[in-house]
């Protein structure tokens, strides 16, 4: 029962729900943008 759980949290919950703090992102999308603006600083500099 606590591995059903656990999966079913990693893989449907975290990665859908929509963040308040985040902008309403989900962690998923937060880490897309993060990683762009990222590369997009270390290409200009």
């Amino acid at each position: 029962m606590r591995l059903d759980v656990f999966e079913y949290i990693e893989s449907w919950y975290n990665h859908k729900r929509r963040f308040s703090a985040l902008k309403n992102l989900t962690i998923d999308e937060f880490w897309e943008q993060y990683n762009t603006k990222k590369e997009s600083i270390n290409n200009a500099a």
